[in-house]
């Protein structure tokens, strides 16, 4: 790591970890309980959700198992990046409505880990795969060196340290298709947990060539230690549906 890299990375864990890193070393992961709103485009209407999230601080990988919709109409949906393979399922009930996995989801959902460092911070503590290199003055691009290094995000810092927009190219469904897509996440009014700050609100936005559009707003309810994600691990909504 070269010095412009490494002092970015050292004003970014000075305000993530306002009383020093050992309170993360400790945590091999975050269980984190959600609710917030989505919508599939900017003409679209908005729709509930709850969800639970567990992200593993040692490598990257996780399980987000959500509930989306109320009542008869709503549907379940993971997002998960384990054993280097991302998956997007959607379930009604016992039936598989839709799965997407393959090189492109595995290149989305390792971004979407990637850009967790305002949601679950320890993960640049104890992730030891994570590569981090000054792309600008305040800017830091996050890698795991396991994966192609085209698979990246952007995490822009402050001159206080605190994280702001993380921001990628990453691959945006639509109907049938997969589109390279600027895309953009960041958290908001952070709160202090267990000496570490993590953000309450986390809004993430698709930068069409013609719009932008926020699709998803979520809201921090509770956060905990969780054991790791098991390398064999499955989702509990695969589980039923197997």
């Amino acid at each position: 790591m070269n010095t412009a890299s490494g002092a970015l990375l050292s004003r970014l864990k000075t305000y993530l970890f306002p009383n020093g890193e050992m309170a993360a070393q400790e945590i091999p992961a975050v269980r984190i309980v959600q609710r917030g709103e989505l919508r599939a485009s900017m003409e679209a209407p908005w729709k509930p959700f709850t969800a639970e999230e567990t992200v593993n601080t040692t490598e990257s990988a996780f399980v987000w198992n959500a509930t989306i919709g109320k009542g008869l109409a709503s549907v379940q949906v993971t997002d998960a990046f384990e054993d280097g393979r991302g998956r997007i399922a959607i379930h009604k009930g016992p039936l598989t409505l839709r799965r997407v996995t393959g090189p492109e989801a595995d290149r989305g959902e390792l971004q979407r880990y990637l850009s967790y460092v305002s949601y679950c911070p320890p993960l640049i503590v104890n992730n030891p795969f994570l590569d981090f290199d000054a792309v600008g003055p305040g800017t830091l691009r996050i890698t795991d060196r396991r994966y192609p290094h085209t698979t990246w995000i952007d995490q822009d810092i402050d001159d206080n340290g605190r994280p702001l927009a993380a921001r990628a190219v990453r691959p945006m469904i639509i109907g049938s298709a997969v589109v390279p897509t600027e895309w953009s996440a960041a958290g908001r009014e952070p709160l202090e947990w267990n000496h570490i700050r993590v953000c309450r609100y986390l809004d993430a936005a698709w930068h069409l060539p013609h719009e932008f559009f926020v699709y998803i707003r979520v809201e921090v309810v509770t956060v905990e230690i969780s054991a790791a994600i098991p390398t064999e691990a499955c989702s509990d909504h695969e589980k039923e549906s197997a």
